[in-house]
C-alpha cells in the first residue's frame, strides 16, 4: 500500500500508470514503483514490508518530523494492524483494491491521526514510474549455496583446512535476477553490469558472422533525437553497424511476421476451448506475471516467442543452416527499446546448447553509435535496391510499417484474420476507447459479439485485468498486453526527455514518426520464402518447440525474508 497526503489532507493513493503526465494521482493500490522526490534536504520517506506482503510508504515533511526508527516503525505497525482488521481477508494480496469504503475510511481516518502525532501532510512527487532500481543489498549474495554448516575448532596455530577451499566472487547475473523474487521488472543498473555496448561492439567485430536485429521502435526515437527521418536512420545504422563488423543488420519486424502467424494459429485453437489469451511478448508483464501472479495466470499467456525471440530462432537455426555455421559461433546482438528485453534473452528457455540473443543494448545506449559522427550526405541517401532482401531491406532505407500499431499490431491481426476467416469486414468492427490506454475491439454478426480483443497497456490496466480474470468476468477473446503505458513505443530504454512536458511531446513525435511506416508486401512474401525455405532446411523446425515457444514458470516467493530485502 502506497499512502500520500495532500495539502488538504485529502488521500491519495498512487497509480502507477500516467504518472509522468498528470500529478493528480487516482485512488489504486500499487504493485511496486520507484519514486523520486523533489527535494531530498526537504521530505524523507519510510518503507515498510509488513509479514503478510504488505508494502507501505510514507513521504513526510522532514522539518516537521523528529522521530527516531523505533517511533516510526510503531506507528507503521499500528497503521498495518488497523489497516489488515479493516479488510475482510486480513492476509490481502498486493494489487487488489479496498474491499469497502468502510476499510478505506478506517485507515485514511487512523493515518490522519498519525499525521497529527508528528507527520507532515504535504507530499510533492516528481516521478513515480513502472521501472525500478535495484535494493543496495541484493538478496541473491545471501543465498549460501552449501547445503550443511562446516564448523571448524583450532587448538593450535596451524593452518586451517578451510583456507584451501577455493573462494569464489559472488555475481549477480540476469538469469539470477528472472528466478529472485526481490524485483518485479527487471533493474537497469543490473541489466548494464551484463549486457553493455562493450559486449555489443566486441561481438559484432570479432565474431565470423554477426548479426544486429533493430526494432522498429528504436528506430523512430534516434530519428526524433537526431531530426532525421526514420528511412535515413535506417541506413546509416546499417551501414554504421556493418562498418563496425556486423555482417547483417535487420529488421526485428520481420521476425514479427513469424510471431503473428503463430500467434494466431495458438488462438484459434485455445478460443475453441474458450479461453482467453494473453500476449507474452512483453518480458516485463511475463516477469511480473512469473513472480507475482504464478500458476494462476501463466495458463493464460500465449506460448509463441516475441518477435526478439524468434529472429534469434530465425539467426540461429534457418541462417546458420543456410551458411553452414555452427550457430554457436553466429553472433546476434539486438537493439530494442526496452530494458526489458535483455532479462528476456537471458531465460534460460531459450539458451539450450547456445544463446540464441548474444546481446541486447536499448535506445539509448545505441544512440552512442551516433556521437561524434560526421555523415557524408552521399552515406545516408535512401535509395531503392531492387532485389530488396530481408537481410539487407535497413541498408536500403526500408522499414517495417504496422499501420500506427506501435506496439506490434497482436490484437490488431488477431481480428484481421478472424474477419477474413469469416467473411467479415470492418463493418462488422465495433472500436471502445474504455479508458487511457485500454481499446476494445469487438466483432459482430447478426447484432451478436462473436469475438472480443483488447489492448491493454500500463499496469494500472493490467491489474484491472487480472482481477478481472480472477472473479471470472474477462469477457476478451484475446489481450495485447504491455507493461509499458503508451505500449512499446514508450519503452524504459526509449530516449527520454528531462521533464514531464519534453517526454509527452517527444512521446507524440516518436508516435508520428512510426505511424508514417507502411506494411511492404515484397518484404511479407519474402517471409513466406523463406519460411518454405526454412522448411527445406530443416523439416522438422515447425514441430520443434524449442523454436517458436516459450515456457513460463512460476516463481517462489516463500524464500526468507531478511532485513536486506525489506529495504526499498
Amino acid at each position: 500500500m502506497l499512502v500520500f497526503f495532500s495539502s488538504f489532507n485529502t488521500p491519495l493513493f498512487i497509480s502507477i500508470n500516467e504518472k509522468e503526465l498528470s500529478q493528480e494521482f487516482d485512488i489504486n493500490m500499487f504493485v511496486y514503483c520507484s519514486l523520486d522526490i523533489v527535494d531530498e534536504l526537504t521530505f524523507k520517506s519510510y518503507g515498510y514490508v509488513s509479514n503478510t506482503n504488505v508494502k507501505m510508504l510514507l513521504v513526510t515533511d522532514i522539518g516537521n518530523v523528529s522521530l527516531k526508527d523505533q517511533d516510526i516503525r510503531a506507528i507503521f505497525k499500528r497503521l498495518h494492524s488497523a489497516y489488515c482488521d479493516a479488510l475482510s481477508n486480513p492476509f490481502y494480496t498486493v494489487g487488489e483494491p479496498m474491499k469497502s469504503k468502510f476499510a478505506f475510511f478506517t485507515c485514511f481516518n487512523l493515518i490522519v491521526r498519525l499525521m497529527d502525532e508528528g507527520f507532515s501532510g504535504i507530499i510533492r512527487i516528481s516521478n513515480a514510474n513502472d521501472y525500478i532500481a535495484p535494493s543496495q543489498d541484493c538478496i541473491i549474495p545471501l543465498r549460501n549455496s552449501n547445503t550443511s554448516d562446516i564448523t571448524t575448532v583450532k587448538l593450535h596455530k596451524k593452518k586451517d583446512a578451510s583456507d584451501d577451499r577455493n573462494k569464489t566472487k559472488v555475481t549477480v547475473s540476469l538469469n539470477d535476477c528472472l528466478a529472485c523474487t526481490g524485483c518485479v521488472t527487471s533493474a537497469e543498473t543490473v541489466l548494464m553490469q551484463d549486457q553493455t555496448i562493450s559486449k555489443f561492439l566486441n561481438g559484432i567485430s570479432r565474431s565470423d558472422v554477426s548479426v544486429v536485429t533493430i526494432s522498429p521502435q528504436s528506430l523512430c526515437s534516434l530519428a526524433i533525437k537526431h531530426n532525421w527521418t526514420v528511412e535515413k536512420t535506417a541506413k546509416f545504422l546499417a551501414v554504421k553497424l556493418k562498418t563496425l563488423g556486423a555482417t547483417y543488420v535487420i529488421d526485428s519486424s520481420f521476425g514479427r511476421y513469424f510471431t503473428l502467424e503463430f500467434e494466431y494459429k495458438e488462438f484459434v485453437e485455445k478460443h475453441r476451448n474458450g479461453v482467453t489469451v494473453l500476449s507474452s511478448v512483453c518480458p516485463g508483464f511475463v516477469c511480473y506475471a512469473e513472480k507475482v501472479h504464478g500458476k494462476f495466470l501463466l495458463p493464460y499467456l500465449s506460448r509463441i516467442r516475441s518477435p526478439q525471440a524468434f529472429t534469434g530462432s530465425l539467426v540461429k537455426d534457418y541462417l546458420a543452416r543456410k551458411l553452414c555455421k555452427d550457430p554457436a559461433k553466429i553472433f546476434h546482438a539486438t537493439i530494442m527499446p526496452c530494458f526489458d528485453k535483455k532479462l528476456e534473452a537471458s531465460r534460460s528457455g531459450f539458451n539450450n546448447q547456445f544463446h540464441e540473443v548474444d546481446c541486447v543494448i536499448s535506445t539509448r545506449e545505441a544512440d552512442s553509435l551516433f556521437d561524434n559522427e560526421v555523415i557524408p550526405s552521399s552515406s545516408v541517401d535512401v535509395s531503392k535496391d531492387r532485389s530488396l532482401s530481408w537481410l539487407r531491406s535497413l541498408e536500403s532505407g526500408k522499414v517495417i510499417g504496422n499501420l500506427g500499431e506501435v506496439s506490434g499490431g497482436y490484437a490488431t491481426y488477431i481480428v484481421k484474420r478472424f474477419l477474413q476467416e469469416n467473411s467479415l469486414d470492418s463493418n462488422n468492427l465495433r472500436i471502445t476507447e474504455r479508458q487511457k490506454d485500454l481499446e476494445v475491439i469487438e466483432v459482430i454478426k447478426n447484432g451478436q459479439i462473436i469475438l472480443t480483443v483488447a489492448k491493454c497497456y500500463g499496469f494500472r490496466n493490467i491489474q484491472n485485468l487480472i482481477q478481472k480474470l480472477k472473479r471470472r468476468k474477462c469477457s476478451y477473446d484475446y489481450v495485447e498486453v504491455m507493461a509499458c503505458p503508451s505500449g512499446c513505443i514508450n519503452g524504459g530504454g526509449q530516449i527520454r526527455g528531462v521533464d514531464a512536458e519534453s517526454r509527452a511531446s517527444i512521446l507524440h513525435s516518436v508516435k508520428d514518426a512510426y505511424s508514417i511506416l507502411r506494411p511492404t508486401s515484397e518484404l511479407e512474401n519474402l517471409f513466406h520464402m523463406v519460411e518454405s525455405e526454412w522448411t527445406q532446411l530443416n523439416e522438422s523446425w515447425c514441430r520443434e518447440k524449442w523454436v517458436f515457444t516459450s515456457e513460463f514458470h512460476a516463481i517462489d516467493n516463500s524464500s526468507v525474508k531478511t532485513p536486506q530485502s525489506f529495504r526499498w
